[in-house]
């Protein structure tokens, strides 16, 4: 048998722990707990090694998973306080079990519980226990009620296009408005004016102009766009809501990220539920607010992410967009930028990054035979001279834009209509003729047939791509760019830019695609395919017989 440690008194280490319910209780029901907790230190001379405040958590969620208690019921915190102190049962948990895991692992421990509401609860007196089990039990109860309540709600919301609560789809937010029909103020979704252009704009740029999602990630992050929970907290936080979190944590887009904004049903309008669309009354998807995108742009936007593969799913680096991929040694590697310290003399110290340079990949890699080409090349110097290749080859080509025109297409449409009378004729067997259900079922049916006649007599227009001239020529938007930018254009056109020889008597060579005046109205902004790899090697091979026959002629 255990033997019972001392009573709670002047001196025992006590951890004091408060919580609240989102759901059902307001924020100053801390700073009550609180209050009871400092009289109750001050009336028996507690010792208060700790205060656990965990606010917004549910009674349902199980201590090791709190996350302010969680770290004080294992090893080395638990061994810091002698008894914990709360100002009813139900702050510890409202579940049953938890309750006696709880209870067990406090006694395993030598520890004391002190409830505020129930001072002559004793965790080592049989009677005691039997009376906190048993309102453990009730609490369980009322948990459950609450559970149920809110399931209920939820569906009912769900069914009446009302936002139930949670995160917002990004380019959507909540607004508040008077429901008839309850009597209430309830909440519903519409389309943010900030985030849905960021949306509309993300799906321009990867759709109509070929960017990548990681070079929109980058982007995004450059330019501090907030993220999606970011954006509520902060709208939170601008219209005062209460009882809602307001504290933007600044998290940065991830690739991961924007490819589940960007897959979202909810774009077109859909209500979804644990990743399945629900359906309406009438078979067909459930729309609970006006679409951001048509479904045409929808389809466009997953064809091209479902096209690129996993090559474009690695997070891209920050500053990628520089000429890192533009500039090749006549080996056929990367060049890279590399910056040199001038040395200190007497009278100046160390310079850092005095000297920059574009150096062969090869040249730092211990793993890869050393480059016969391989040489220091001053960026200033290269910089200027593909500029000067640049603007006397494409200068004077005009840039054209090239965008997407979603065209009249009903088959997705017709598709659902078609899905929808199928189940109706399913249901329609289920039911006898006189059964209300059955002429309710059957008047549905009607109207969509009805409905996909109409749809089926409808001309289908593909969605197309039209090339409009911007009047603008690369020479004129590249004097408006910075390198960075520059980089994202030569890369978007396949350029390749090939330094041979020497810095004192240098050869460079601008290598691109046949077909790059074809392509160039992506480079407007954005990438198209680079330059075919086979096409690369039998240019490099080409380069190469030209200097050796350069350097035997000498």
């Amino acid at each position: 048998m255990q033997i019972a440690p001392p009573k709670p008194g002047a001196g025992t280490r006590v951890l004091g722990v408060r919580r609240i319910s989102h759901d059902t209780e307001a924020s100053s029901a801390l700073v009550r707990q609180k209050k009871e907790h400092d009289a109750a230190e001050k009336r028996f001379g507690f010792h208060m090694v700790g205060d656990v405040e965990d606010a917004t958590v549910s009674g349902s969620v199980n201590l090791a998973d709190r996350p302010s208690l969680g770290k004080w019921m294992v090893s080395p915190k638990i061994h810091e306080w002698e008894a914990l102190m709360v100002t009813a049962q139900d702050r510890i948990t409202r579940d049953d079990w938890e309750w006696m895991a709880f209870l067990l692992l406090c006694r395993e421990h030598g520890k004391h519980v002190i409830i505020l509401e129930e001072p002559s609860f004793d965790l080592y007196d049989r009677s005691s226990r039997m009376m906190s089990h048993f309102r453990s039990y009730k609490d369980s109860e009322y948990l459950d009620s609450i559970k149920k309540k809110k399931r209920d709600q939820v569906q009912d919301f769900r069914e009446n296009g009302l936002w139930p609560g949670g995160n917002w789809p990004f380019g959507y937010r909540t607004e508040k408005f008077f429901h008839e029909p309850s009597g209430k103020f309830r909440w519903k979704l519409v389309i943010d004016p900030v985030t849905s252009k960021l949306v509309r704009e993300a799906y321009s740029r990867i759709v109509e102009q070929g960017w990548t999602t990681g070079r929109l990630v980058s982007d995004w992050n450059k330019r501090k766009i907030l993220t999606a929970r970011d954006y509520q907290r902060h709208v939170n936080a601008l219209e005062g809501r209460e009882n809602v979190n307001v504290e933007v944590k600044g998290t940065l887009w991830s690739h991961r990220a924007m490819l589940t904004m960007l897959s979202k049903r909810q774009l077109i309008g859909q209500r979804v539920h644990k990743g399945e669309v629900i359906m309406g009354p009438d078979s067909l998807p459930q729309k609970f607010c006006d679409p951001i995108l048509t479904q045409a742009e929808w389809d466009a936007l997953q064809a091209v992410l479902k096209s690129r593969g996993d090559k474009y799913r690695t997070k891209e680096k920050v500053g990628s967009g520089d000429l890192t991929g533009v500039l090749y040694c006549l080996c056929g590697r990367k060049q890279h930028e590399l910056y040199t310290n001038k040395k200190a003399t007497k009278t100046q110290p160390v310079i850092k990054n005095y000297y920059p340079y574009f150096w062969c990949s090869s040249k730092p890699a211990t793993n890869l035979d050393a480059c016969e080409w391989s040489k220091c090349w001053p960026q200033k110097q290269v910089k200027a001279e593909l500029e000067s290749a640049f603007l006397h080859r494409l200068g004077n080509i005009e840039i054209k834009h090239k965008s997407f025109k979603p065209g009249v297409d009903n088959r997705p449409q017709i598709e659902e209509v078609k899905k929808g009378v199928d189940r109706l004729t399913s249901r329609l067997l289920k039911f006898d003729e006189d059964d209300p259900r059955y002429i309710a079922a059957e008047k549905l049916l009607e109207d969509h047939t009805a409905t996909l006649k109409e749809l089926e007599k409808n001309p289908v227009v593909p969605s197309r791509w039209v090339e409009e001239g911007t009047g603008v020529t690369f020479g004129k938007r590249w004097g408006e760019m910075d390198w960075e930018q520059r980089g994202w254009l030569l890369k978007g056109l396949g350029v390749r830019f090939i330094s041979a020889g020497t810095p004192k008597e240098p050869m460079y060579f601008l290598v691109h695609p046949d077909d790059v005046v074809e392509k160039a109205h992506h480079a407007a902004g954005g990438i198209v395919d680079a330059l075919n790899q086979e096409v690369w090697l039998k240019k490099v091979e080409e380069f190469q017989r030209i200097v050796a026959k350069i350097q035997l002629a000498a």
